[in-house]
């Protein structure tokens, strides 16, 4: 690093120190911050249990030399001193198997180190459709693919791909499975996320005037899907999704998994959008609706969803 970049990073490095520790830390995960600054990031990468962490530069770089190999595979030396082996399944596979002596892990951290472009522009063609990227996030994605990432612009891609309602969704269905919740993936830290799945807020003063604005912007040209519902904890919400028009066959299908699924929220929102509305087409389900948010069922969602919110509250204080 030459004299003038080294000036750059100290002064940079000093005025960090100035910024409450949140905002640091999302000034720190700006990969334009770090190139304007000439310094090169790492992370450590952890699979399973401790015994499988990674620097993220080592094994990025024996991943691209598995991509190169004839056998499609290399070796990787965790930070415990172990040696693994990376293997890429294919070119047009998304997992990366890490193998020890005892034990194998499967990932899709490593696609995006695909080394030819229209495969990996394919690849993520297909994850960007899968966890419903936005479309301008996709475009800007496909742009900067057409070129070899490098390690920040990677894990940059594969988080922004994971900021999304439609992945953060699967991620709590298989904590629900496995009864291991985290409080990140119940209330996500950042911004985008957020922005991604009610809209991104301008200048509105209160939540009603949002949700007949800001809100109301986002939901035109989007599939209308349960997870809109679900967001239903003020009825301004479920005002703003009414004036979407929903589909009948799309609203029925809403309303019987909201019924299935006993969640509160989910069927005060039915509720809501069918009363102003569909109430003379559905009347019958919105009654069956109403008939389950008042069910001990899932009156005891109610009680679990109201005992995971203070968790939250506590773990943010």
């Amino acid at each position: 690093m030459d004299r003038n970049h080294e000036e750059k990073a100290y002064i940079a490095a000093h005025l960090l120190r100035v910024y409450p520790e949140p905002i640091r830390a999302e000034i720190l995960k700006d990969t334009d911050f770090w190139k304007d600054i000439d310094i090169v990031s790492d992370a450590t990468i952890t699979f399973g249990s401790s015994a499988a962490s990674f620097s993220r530069a080592v094994i990025m770089a024996s991943v691209r030399q598995a991509y190169a190999s004839k056998t499609g595979s290399a070796i990787v030396k965790c930070e415990q001193d172990n040696n693994w082996e990376v293997c890429v399944d294919s070119a047009f596979s998304i997992s990366t198997k890490i193998t020890g002596k005892e034990e194998e892990f499967n990932t899709d951290l490593f696609w995006v180190l695909n080394p030819d472009s229209d495969k990996r522009i394919e690849l993520f063609k297909e994850e960007a459709e899968k966890y419903r990227l936005p479309v301008a996030d996709s475009e800007r994605w496909i742009s900067i693919l057409r070129d070899e990432l490098s390690d920040e612009d990677a894990a940059e891609l594969i988080a922004d791909l994971r900021l999304t309602p439609t992945y953060l969704e699967q991620v709590l269905g298989h904590e629900g499975q496995t009864r291991v919740n985290r409080i990140e993936t119940l209330v996500p830290r950042s911004l985008k996320y957020y922005e991604r799945l009610i809209g991104i807020y301008f200048d509105s003063k209160n939540i009603v005037e949002y949700c007949e604005n800001e809100l109301v912007e986002h939901f035109q040209d989007k599939d209308t899907n349960y997870l809109n519902f679900i967001a239903c904890a003020n009825s301004s919400i479920s005002r703003a999704i009414a004036k979407e028009k929903l589909d009948d066959d799309l609203f029925k299908s809403l309303i019987e998994d909201a019924i299935k699924w006993q969640n509160p929220f989910m069927l005060i929102g039915c509720m809501e959008v069918g009363l102003a509305d569909k109430a003379g087409a559905f009347e019958q389900e919105i009654s069956a609706a109403f008939d389950c948010l008042i069910s001990p069922e899932t009156y005891e969602q109610i009680k679990l969803i109201s005992a995971c919110s203070g968790t939250v509250i506590l773990a943010t204080h």
